[in-house]
């Protein structure tokens, strides 16, 4: 069971890339005296094979560790905050910034509190309201007049007379005139009798000259 173990510990060894201690100030005197200290108390230290075998080991995964720390170089430039691609951070925002791309940005925070609809404080919305109703104070509120309990908006669509569809008007005729559609089925005011130069003739009236309106 023991060669068993050393020969896992030994195929181990040879798939780690060792280091070459020369590139690395590891703190130790590496004299020939002191290399030589140590070689005389190897055996001591590992007299077990196995020992020794995994003591090395252990030695390469140090190694390999510090070259993996030495090798990530924290870069951040202009960035204020956020990762600086090592596993650490750039910077910190302050209290109701967030980072957003490197840079601490104002973080707005929506607003939507007995609102159903109009802005949230952010350019976003807290909703739309139906057609024919308009946000007001962030209630949607009937723009045109309710009738039954529904809201009716106003239509007069070019009309100037006649009736705006919610029991209103879109305007009012004269005495001498008649509210009636022309030829584009817009509602008009229009002479009962003559009209002479812009005004209704009365009863039995004609425009005299295209001037005036006078008896015959």
């Amino acid at each position: 069971m023991k060669n068993i173990t050393l020969t896992l510990v030994i195929l181990a060894l040879t798939l780690v890339t060792g280091c070459d201690t020369a590139d690395f100030d590891t703190g130790f005197d590496t004299s020939s005296d002191t290399v030589d200290a140590q070689e005389d108390t190897s055996e001591d230290a590992y007299s077990d094979p196995l020992e020794a075998a995994i003591g090395e080991v252990e030695a390469d995964l140090i190694c390999i560790d510090t070259v993996i720390d030495l090798g990530c170089v924290p870069v951040c430039d202009d960035r204020e905050c956020g990762d600086d691609g090592c596993g650490g951070e750039c910077g910190s925002c302050s209290d109701g910034d967030e980072c957003f791309d490197g840079d601490c940005v104002f973080e707005c925070v929506p607003d939507c509190h007995f609102s159903v609809c109009g802005d949230d404080g952010c350019g976003g919305s807290c909703g739309q309201c139906l057609e024919g109703l308009g946000c007001l104070g962030g209630d949607c509120e009937c723009l045109g007049v309710m009738l039954e309990d529904e809201c009716c908006i106003p239509e007069c669509n070019g009309d100037t007379c006649g009736s705006d569809g919610c029991g209103g008007s879109c305007g009012e005729c004269g005495d001498l005139e008649l509210c009636q559609p022309d030829d584009t089925e817009v509602w008009i005011c229009s002479c009962f009798y003559a009209e002479c130069n812009g005004a209704c003739c009365d009863y039995q009236e004609i425009c005299s000259g295209g001037v005036a309106c006078q008896l015959p």
